[in-house]
């Protein structure tokens, strides 16, 4: 959060954000985002050359965190794929597929960072802008962006009826909120920890105009949305809050975009998935926030680490049992997924074996702690992956809905199982009164 007493870099920040909004109605493409690039970096000069000093603004850095870089990486590249699968690979042709693919990214995004920072690093929920920072600036310059954004957008057009605007307005709510903690709490105020804040916001909204390619857009696109991630990055960092973006100033761009393409509508009834995705981010969070009171009661840190693995153990085992059930359907028939042959018993057998062979899998999750078996565990993981997508070309279809599923939840129990094989057992501190016990003796 921008503390009080650096008004000049709150003031200078939304005079530039308020800039770049009004600067759509004017130029395009990657035109927008180097003048933008070239307008924040004089910003940045002149302020240094005055002088201009914040202790809570590092302007550059050289503290690299390379487990946080890599958790970005992943997280990123997860998300991407998701949300290339849904949307290029299903398409609206396959509207399941589509959907699940679509809310799997959705949530990943979501979820991962706030697990990650909350439970793996011990960081509280407003290290990823999840709080209201000082209110009265974040409520202000909120109100601000969004009077700004609703004047350029959806101030100057028709409105269809309410049966095509609503379900794209909640569509609109829940991606809002997944880009906002995602791209600039998690990815931005992660990279300027590292980094400090002008890399961080180059390379948040570089990656927030990359990330476009997952919707199948092109390079003209893409070059703009990197400018208008510059925006919200900028917008983001002088509140400290993602309610400075989200509900009003990204959900209000992104609806316009939606009804002024006009490239597809939804149905009334996608608003109740919408809601169910959104009901299990706001779950996260206030586990998240109920976590971080736990912690900070004066729990002792080896009890933290036994209740971390046991809470992972418990999460894989819900996910194994999870893949097991929709397997067992598979075999049963009840969930298709390749054309069915009359007399072939064979997806039944199948079903049964992978069936059990991830019951097992959810059983020892539950019951024991041995690294040994989440290693191998990891690996089956990995064989089950690459055996799906190798015999993809004799299969008919090659890609389907519930196989896509079975993937997409493979990764947070390959994640799972990936950490509890290379975390140790027990915690530092358990160790060293592990060694002062076999010492004693």
């Amino acid at each position: 959060m921008v503390a009080r007493s650096a008004t000049p870099l709150v003031l200078l920040g939304a005079g530039f954000v308020v800039a770049g909004l009004l600067l759509l109605d004017v130029v395009g493409g990657a035109a927008y985002t180097l003048i933008l690039a070239a307008a924040g970096t004089l910003i940045v000069l002149v302020l240094k050359l005055a002088g201009q000093r914040d202790g809570k603004v590092v302007w550059l850095r050289s503290k690299v965190d390379i487990q946080d870089l890599v958790a970005i990486g992943l997280i990123y590249i997860v998300v991407v794929l998701g949300f290339r699968l849904a949307f290029t690979v299903f398409t609206t042709d396959n509207v399941l597929g589509l959907f699940l693919s679509f809310a799997a990214s959705l949530l990943i995004g979501v979820a991962a960072p706030i697990y990650y920072a909350v439970w793996l690093r011990g960081r509280p929920l407003a290290s990823l802008g999840i709080g209201l920072g000082d209110w009265r600036v974040t409520a202000a310059l909120a109100l601000l962006f969004g009077i700004v954004q609703y004047a350029i957008t959806l101030a100057r057009i028709a409105y269809p009826p309410v049966e095509t605007w609503l379900p794209l307005l909640v569509m609109a709510l829940v991606v809002g909120l997944f880009e906002t903690i995602l791209f600039r709490g998690f990815i931005q105020n992660t990279l300027e920890a590292s980094f400090g804040l002008a890399p961080a916001v180059a390379i948040a909204a570089g990656l927030y105009g990359l990330y476009h390619v997952g919707y199948g857009m092109g390079l003209e696109e893409i070059a703009l949305l990197v400018g208008l991630g510059l925006v919200y990055a900028v917008a983001f960092r002088v509140a400290g809050s993602v309610f400075v973006l989200w509900p009003l100033l990204t959900p209000l761009g992104s609806l316009f975009n939606q009804l002024e393409a006009a490239t597809f509508t939804l149905p009334m009834e996608s608003i109740f998935g919408f809601a169910d995705i959104f009901a299990v981010m706001a779950a996260l969070i206030w586990l998240a926030r109920r976590h971080e009171r736990r912690t900070s009661a004066g729990n002792q840190p080896r009890f933290r680490a036994r209740l971390e693995r046991r809470e992972i153990r418990y999460v894989a085992a819900g996910l194994a049992a999870t893949i097991a059930l929709i397997y067992v359907l598979i075999g049963l028939g009840v969930l298709t997924v390749v054309t069915p042959v009359d007399g072939d018993q064979s997806m039944l057998v199948f079903g049964a074996s992978a069936g059990a062979a991830f019951l097992l899998g959810a059983a020892l999750l539950f019951v024991f702690d041995r690294r040994v078996l989440w290693i191998l565990g990891a690996v089956l993981q990995l064989f089950v992956v690459w055996g799906y997508f190798a015999v993809a070309p004799d299969r008919i279809p090659s890609f389907e809905a519930w196989g896509i599923s079975l993937r997409i939840l493979q990764i947070p129990l390959f994640a799972a199982l990936l950490y509890l094989a290379l975390r140790s057992v027990r915690s530092p501190e358990g160790r060293l009164q592990h060694q002062s016990e076999r010492s004693l003796t």
